[in-house]
């Protein structure tokens, strides 16, 4: 047997275990990047209960197999700034499937490029200064399934952006969208649930509430009332509705009961949300 056809065998198993070591070397665990992302004031999730052992992980990466789990992290507070977000690299190894951003210090561009490196599919902004440009730059993920932007500075012209998307959760409350900008929703059928305030829930998006059979309704702010909730007697496929920190009452959530006596209905004013409704934002 020649040299040749000893030495090349022996080069590429020499080869792939050179990679194997390194995969193995440069791994590092789900629960690291949680820890680090906890220890700097964030919340990481995991966001499912698929859980894989530290072998099967490192087999995985050796084999070059995405085993990460999907991650869903919530960043808040002014503490979140563009040096923290850069100071430990926190989201390079992580597979990041959902952003919540509240109040935070991030600039404009570590927001977006944080967003587009990871591909979100679930994004919430609240008091947060995401523009309508923003949106037409989130709408170009065409993964985006559910959006929330309360309390930020979008306007109708947002909406637009949006019409591409197969969204089927959408959270305008507390901004400048108007009842007759929701109207250019009509069109967007996988919409199932909605985030309005008082000024965007009136007689006039009623028709598009029912059009589109959405089924859960989170109303949000002070400007909502019991009156709201009248307005929602004719809307029979609704499953769910939250009351989240509005001025609606106990007997105006019992009367809605009555109409819709299978509806679940939730007062989660009390309860600690992950944001907090602030007049300082329009």
């Amino acid at each position: 047997m020649s040299n040749k056809k000893i030495v090349w065998p022996l080069v590429i198993f020499l080869l792939v275990m050179g990679i194997a070591i390194w995969r193995v070397a440069t791994y590092q665990s789900d629960d690291s990047y949680v820890k680090s992302i906890h220890a700097a004031g964030g919340i990481a999730m995991p966001q499912n209960d698929t859980r894989l052992i530290p072998i099967q992980k490192v087999v995985g990466r050796m084999m070059g197999v995405d085993t990460r789990m999907p991650h869903q992290v919530w960043l808040k507070g002014p503490q979140i700034t563009d040096h923290w977000l850069k100071q430990k690299h926190y989201f390079r190894g992580m597979l990041l499937t959902a952003l919540m951003l509240t109040d935070s210090a991030l600039s404009h561009d570590a927001m977006m490029a944080l967003i587009n490196e990871h591909k979100i599919v679930d994004f919430i902004a609240t008091q947060v200064p995401v523009t309508d440009a923003d949106v037409k730059l989130l709408a170009a993920n065409h993964k985006l399934t559910s959006l929330t932007l309360i309390q930020t500075q979008i306007t109708d012209a947002a909406l637009d952006h949006l019409q591409p998307l197969k969204l089927f959760s959408l959270g305008v409350a507390g901004t400048q969208v108007t009842p007759q900008g929701l109207l250019s929703l009509k069109n967007m059928t996988s919409l199932k649930t909605l985030n309005l305030d008082g000024k965007q829930l009136t007689s006039e998006t009623l028709p598009l509430l029912q059009s589109l059979k959405i089924s859960f309704l989170v109303l949000s702010g002070p400007d909502v009332t019991d009156q709201h909730l009248e307005l929602l007697t004719n809307l029979p496929a609704l499953k769910f509705v939250s009351t989240h920190q509005t001025s609606v009452t106990a007997e105006g959530i019992a009367a809605f009961q009555k109409s819709h006596p299978t509806c679940v209905i939730e007062d989660l004013s009390g309860e600690d949300q992950w944001y907090q409704w602030s007049p300082d934002h329009p």
